[in-house]
């Protein structure tokens, strides 16, 4: 099963992929319902999270959106925890 992974030296922490998920999924701008959430901590670094009820494999709206070319999709990823 495919998955989408951010490649955080590349990001810049601008959170349009926030944004491009909540409307996609729910019509809104809102990036507190977004599957994908973008964190700083004290210092600014950026962490990416990514919620497992992400559904969005085939054409993700996040990995358009991205200015950085952050995020890509993992075609070959294979979990083996759900096995």
């Amino acid at each position: 099963m495919p998955r989408i992974e951010v490649d955080i030296n590349k990001c810049v922490g601008c959170r349009s992929c926030e944004l491009a998920c909540s409307y996609h999924h729910r019509k809104l701008f809102l990036p507190e319902i977004s599957s994908i959430q973008v964190h700083f901590d004290y210092q600014y670094n950026v962490n990416v999270l990514i919620s497992d009820s992400c559904d969005c494999l085939e054409d993700p709206p996040c990995l358009a959106v991205c200015p950085t070319k952050a995020i890509r999709l993992d075609l070959d990823y294979h979990n083996l925890n759900k096995l």
